[in-house]
């Protein structure tokens, strides 16, 4: 992941009163270090943190009293798009940083705070600004200004950082096989279903769809016809399980395959036995 920066922007504006030597004040301001964002990404919600970050203001010395306006600004990050913040590991990620805790405003201008200081001896103030990180759901820095000094690192940088949890989902699910009527000692039979595959772009997967008893179809009533099933990216063909596919982030086609041998004789007491039926259950692991 690569970092965003805050930077820090000094103006100092210094009160004056004719016929009075001013005393020799010296201001310097500096930031803290912002708070981590850390989210999880989710495909049905968004994911939001409250962050902050410090802005500490010191007199030294002694004079009238003046007003320091820092200026805290945020960039785009390391990898933006436009305007658009990403995080990136093997692909990107979209994010944003907004002022306000419902994320409808984007911070992308500056924030600016106020020190006013009084007259006499010196003194600290620090002042905290609160923005917010986020992360949208579902998805295929600085001059030194005059009189006044910016001490310590600056600009700041924090890291972001996004978990992204391994999914696979199956959209459109496998219908039945339909075989249809199996001649005795006749001809084979073939048929398929498809069903679609999204996994995480570069998540390794496998298909697997089980075992019958025996390689028997027709359980209920036991009409004992012999039959295979593959998987494949075609109509044809294919092999079970399926191991070593490669998720794209988009949808993936797949064939279930039936194959039912010709030539068998089956198990029938009648002219014609009623359509019997076996239940596969498709197993997906990454």
């Amino acid at each position: 992941m690569k970092p965003k920066s805050i930077q820090l922007l000094l103006a100092v504006a210094l009160a004056t009163l004719a016929g009075w030597a001013q005393a020799v004040a010296v201001y310097t301001c500096s930031i803290g270090a912002p708070t981590a964002f850390s989210a999880t990404y989710s495909t049905s919600s968004n994911a939001n943190a409250a962050l902050s970050i410090a802005v500490t203001c010191v007199k030294t010395g002694s004079g009238d009293g003046t007003t320091i306006v820092a200026t805290v600004t945020p960039n785009n990050g390391g990898n933006p798009s436009g305007n658009q913040n990403r995080a990136t590991a093997t692909g990107t990620i979209n994010y944003d940083i907004y002022t306000d805790a419902t994320c409808t405003t984007l911070w992308t201008g500056s924030g600016n705070l106020t020190f006013t200081f009084g007259g006499g001896g010196g003194s600290t103030q620090t002042q905290t600004v609160n923005y917010y990180g986020w992360v949208p759901s579902a998805q295929t820095l600085l001059p030194t200004p005059g009189g006044a000094t910016i001490a310590g690192t600056n600009p700041r940088t924090f890291g972001v950082s996004i978990n992204v949890p391994a999914i696979c989902t199956i959209s459109p699910v496998p219908s039945t096989v339909a075989f249809g009527t199996y001649v005795a000692f006749g001809s084979a039979l073939t048929a398929n279903t498809t069903f679609g595959m999204t996994c995480n772009n570069t998540l390794t997967y496998g298909l697997d769809i089980g075992a019958t008893a025996g390689g028997v179809v027709g359980v209920v009533g036991g009409n004992s016809l012999y039959y295979t099933l593959g998987i494949n990216t075609t109509s044809s063909g294919g092999s079970n399980p399926l191991n070593g596919r490669t998720g794209s982030g988009i949808e993936q086609n797949y064939f279930i395959n039936g194959t039912m041998p010709a030539g068998q004789a089956g198990a029938c007491a009648a002219g014609s036995c009623a359509a019997q039926t076996e239940t596969r259950t498709l197993t997906v692991t990454y």
